[in-house]
Formats: structure tokens, sequence, C-alpha cells
């Protein structure tokens, strides 16, 4: 089915395809192989005997022909003479196909769980782990803390894992070697830190055991062949005397897999290599109800942000009762921060973003970005003298739409914060708090304060992750400015902070404050 996409480069006599047609009367209509390919959603393939329960109501699905984006001009891809044999347009075509699908079923929710695989070679979708941690943010949570208590549907599965069970000549650690190769081949801190404070540990080990290693394992003979039945008694002496020693003691091992010893136990088990205990942990995770357990969080997470967006409108009183609410609240925060005086950083930076989470909106907006149309005039517009149509209103720049993503981002952080127990506040006290700097923020016009720094003609004169960097940089100090001092650098209450005392002269005596806590401001 993928390799069919090679017909749409090559020209001449090729191979035709029937197609029912939709259209009443019009009957097969005959179309290239290729093109039927290129227009083909899904296939679906049904197993006759479902060799585990849990697919008589699950689907797998497969994206076949993933690769990585060429980093070469449209002349050096598409159009240089010696090319053409490597069939470049249904390169395209494919990465772009898989693309669009993967992220369609990701949107849709109706990717639930994932086995993500991963054998010992380098990374050849470089775009997989940015597609990957999309995937969990969906699914599971944003944070650590929204994944806490969720079930771990992310199989991590490393495959080929036989030629991590060779004899290596050197200092080599082959076990250290493969896992360092996985974890590392994966950014965004999750496999890091999953839930607070604690690892992802849901990997698993795979080989195939339809391949013959004839120095791993012996074979049968005669109807049986391939069938392994044993193993070779030179690699059982050095399974048990290095290598299970070597995996059970290696660190990556006991931080990352959950019950090593029986993970090894699995992958060594004969015509097996790790498959059945692997369909065993996916049983419980691919039932009818997670997809409804994954929405659920989301949809309760967007009626409590479209409450709290409400609210702001709603008047229960005259202003001097608003104003006084809104006072009272900030001053139970200020109250309980003046109790813990340590907690005071901590609480500034767990408001904070950091720049890869800036970067990453304003390549959302990049992408999503639409230039205005303007609409053509023709002879006909006034013909039945209809209204001419408005024309579509160009979008903001990028200031706006990182603000805005900075707003809902602490908007998200306040809701079911560790904050409000820790503080021993109400949530709504929190929630007070983001609103006060958020409207702090468009009082002071920040969005338009970052777009001063950064024009958008110089950033659309960079190549695009050039750009997203230095925003990321200029916008994380601009929001971050904002949290920790409200209304800005530039507001008189905040002045004082940035003002040094001029320093005594020769033989003056050094004015020193009372209370020694003064020295530290």
């Amino acid at each position: 089915h993928v390799d069919a996409l090679k017909d749409l480069d090559r020209t001449g006599t090729v191979p035709q395809l029937g197609v029912l047609s939709g259209t009443p009367g019009a009957g097969l209509v005959h179309l290239p192989v290729g093109v039927v390919s290129a227009l083909t959603a899904e296939l679906f393939v049904t197993l006759e005997e479902a060799p585990w329960p849990f697919l008589t109501h699950t689907d797998l699905l497969d994206f076949p022909g993933a690769r990585s984006r060429q980093r070469s001009t449209v002349w050096e891809f598409l159009r240089k003479p010696e090319e053409q044999d490597s069939f470049p347009r249904s390169q395209c075509f494919r990465r772009g196909k898989v693309a669009v699908l993967f992220d369609n079923y990701a949107a849709d929710l109706d990717l639930n769980a994932m086995l993500l695989c991963k054998d010992h070679g380098n990374q050849e979708v470089t775009e997989l782990s940015d597609l990957v941690l999309d995937w969990i943010r969906r699914t599971h949570g944003e944070t650590p803390e929204r994944r806490q208590g969720k079930p771990v549907a992310m199989f991590f599965c490393m495959t080929k894992c036989d030629i991590m069970l060779g004899r290596t000549k050197g200092a080599d650690d082959p076990v250290q070697k493969r896992f360092s190769n996985n974890i590392n081949a994966f950014r965004g801190g999750w496999i890091e830190e999953w839930t607070p404070g604690q690892p992802f540990r849901n990997f698993f080990m795979l080989r195939n055991p339809v391949v013959e290693n004839r120095g791993f394992f012996t074979y049968a003979t005669g109807d049986r062949v391939g069938e392994e039945t044993g193993y070779n008694p030179e690699f059982e002496e050095y399974l048990d005397s290095t290598l299970r020693p070597m995996f059970l003691g290696e660190a990556l091992v006991r931080k990352h897999v959950e019950d090593p010893e029986a993970k090894l136990k699995a992958l060594m088990k004969r015509n097996d290599g790790g498959s059945t205990l692997l369909a065993e942990k996916l049983a419980p995770i691919c039932n009818p109800d997670l997809k409804y357990d994954q929405i659920a969080p989301r949809a309760e997470r967007v009626a409590t942000a479209l409450l709290q967006a409400l609210g702001d409108f709603y008047e229960s009183g005259d202003i001097e009762t608003r104003v006084a609410e809104r006072v009272g609240r900030l001053r139970l925060l200020t109250a309980a921060l003046k109790r813990r005086p340590a907690e005071i950083g901590p609480f500034i930076a767990a408001f904070q973003v950091e720049e890869p989470l800036i970067e990453a909106a304003y390549l959302d907006h990049r992408r999503n970005a639409g230039q205005a149309v303007e609409t053509e005039t023709t002879v006909f517009d006034d013909l039945f003298g209809d209204e001419p149509e408005e024309p579509a209103a160009a979008r903001g720049g990028f200031g706006p739409a990182v603000l805005a993503w900075w707003a809902n981002h602490l908007t998200e952080r306040a809701t079911a914060s560790p904050w409000a127990l820790r503080l021993g506040l109400e949530e709504e006290v929190l929630r007070a708090f983001v609103t006060e700097i958020v409207i702090g923020a468009d009082r002071i016009e920040a969005a338009r304060m970052l777009e001063g720094r950064l024009d958008e003609y110089t950033l659309n004169s960079l190549r695009l992750d050039a750009a997203a960097r230095r925003v990321s940089i200029f916008g994380t100090l601009t929001v971050n400015d904002l949290v920790s001092y409200p209304g800005g650098r530039g507001q008189p209450a905040n002045a004082g902070r940035f003002n040094r005392a001029p320093a005594p002269g020769p033989k003056e005596t050094c004015d020193l404050p009372e209370n020694p806590r003064d020295m530290e401001r």
C-alpha cells in the first residue's frame, strides 16, 4: 500500500485498479493504484482469530511510511535530476499524509493508548519526539501533576533487543548503551518525571522469535524448523553469569523498568520474546471506557475555565464591594506567604513559565496564522444588489497570541494547584491572584511591549526555529516579570526594588539597617 505511492513519480503506464463509484449508475472507475493509495485514509484488516481477548474490542492502528522531514530546498529534493530515482514526490506526500492522519487521530482522541516502538538505531523520525509529547499532553496531561493518578497508556517498547543480548568487545555496557540511546531520543521531560518526583517506568523489551539466532537458542528440526527449544549452552552460561547481573544492576533499568526481573524473563521466553507480557499489561488499559476517562478531565477543565472566564463579567454589587472582595482575597494570599516567608520564592516560581513552553506557543501561532484575503472586485458584485461581503479580519500579531496562551496557562496552573493545600487557602484565592496578574498585563499592554522588543519583520526574516527561540527568550522574560513584579518593573511600586543605595565613600561609615533581615532586600 505504501510502496504503491511511488507510482506518483512514474511516467507511462502504471497499474490500474477498479473502484466502485458512489455516484448512482457510474459503476467501476479505473484509477492508478498510486492515486487510490494516496486517497485512502484507512485499510481495515480483520483477524480471523484474536490472539488475545482484548483485541476483540480494540483497533490496532499502524502508521506505515513515517519518515523525518528532509532538510533541503525544493530544488535539491524535488527537481534535481539525480534525485528522481528516489521518488521524491511520493516521499513528500507520504510524510505529509502520515503526519496529517496522526494529528487527526490524536486530536479526535482516537489514539487512546500508544505502543512507542524504538529499536537500537538512531532516531529516524526527528519530529517523533514532539508528536509523542503532544499526544501525552492531550491524553494524560500537560504536567506531572495532571498525570498523577491516571492509568499509564504509554508503552515504551524497545524492539530488536536480541542485539543487546550479544557479547561485546571492550568496556562497552550494551544494556546501558541501549537504554541511554532510547531514552535520550525523546525530549520533553516526561521520561524523567512522569508524575511528581517519579520517572516513567512503563518500559518493555521485545525481540522477534521468528528470526533465528543460533548463538542464543537451539532449534527444532523436521516439521518444527524455527521453533526455539532451549538456550545455547555457552549463551546460557553468559546469561546467568554476566548478562542478568549487568541488566539488573544497571541504574537506568532500576529507574525506568518496573519489575525488571520479570521483563528480562519475558524477553528470554522461548517462542515469545516478551509479547505475551506486553499483551497482559495492555489488556486492562485497552478497555472501552478509556476514551471517556481521558475526555472527562479535559471537559471538566474546559467547563471550569469557562465558568471562571464568565465569572469576571458577573457583577454582585457596587464597585466598592467588588474591589473590597478582590483586595480581600489577595490579603489572604499575602498573609499566608508572610507566615511562610521561605515559600515566597517557590510560590512565584510555580507560576512562571519555561522557555520551551513559550517557544511552543509561538510555533502554534505561526502554524495557524493566516493572512487576510483581499476580496477581488468583479462585474458581478452588484448584479443582484447584494451587500458586499465583509473581508476576513487579519489575525493579531504574535504578542497577543503568546500572552493569550500565557493567561490560559496561568489559569490552568491555579486549578487544582498543590499550593492551595500547601498555604491553607481556597483555590479561589489562587485564581484571584492569577486574574490580577493577567489584568495587570493587559493594563500595561504587555503584548505590545513584547512586540516592541521583537518586530514581526525581523522574525519573519529568520528561520522558524531561530525566530521561535528568540521569542521564547524575550517572551519568558516579559511574562515572568509580570509574575515576579506585578504591573511590571516600570511601576513606581516596583522601582525601588532595582535601585541600589549609593556606596559609602572612603572612610565613611556604612549605614546598616537595624534589622539584619533588611540587608537581604
